[in-house]
């Protein structure tokens, strides 16, 4: 075995003993093994904190372009040309001729109301 020697839970009932001929394994002084070498604590490389921050900065701006593009596609009543565009809608999709979709008739708009 190897490496340092937990100090909580089951292992602080246990006695040098349990330990012997474990010529790797450290620990508290108690135990008659060496102490562990401190190691500095290990920084980050930059790479592994500006990556996801690049990743995460590039997705926003897609979902931003996305929604943006997704506003100006839909069919806005409040914008100039709503009524003629609504028509021109309405004539196409009484043009259409498909087994699956109902036939529309005709269709009727005002300020208030648009129905097909």
């Amino acid at each position: 075995l190897e490496g340092e020697i937990p100090s909580k839970g089951c292992f602080s009932n246990f006695s040098s003993t349990s330990f012997m001929k474990n010529y790797a394994l450290c620990g508290p002084p108690r135990l008659l093994v060496p102490p562990c070498k401190k190691r500095p604590p290990q920084k980050l490389p930059n790479d592994y904190i500006g990556l996801p921050t690049i990743g995460i900065v590039v997705v926003l701006i897609v979902l931003t372009i996305m929604y943006r593009r997704c506003q100006r596609r839909l069919f806005n009543l409040q914008i100039e040309g709503a009524f003629r565009s609504f028509d021109i809608e309405c004539d196409a999709m009484r043009n259409i001729v498909h087994r699956n979709i109902v036939k529309v008739i005709t269709c009727s708009s005002s300020v208030d109301f648009k129905a097909l």
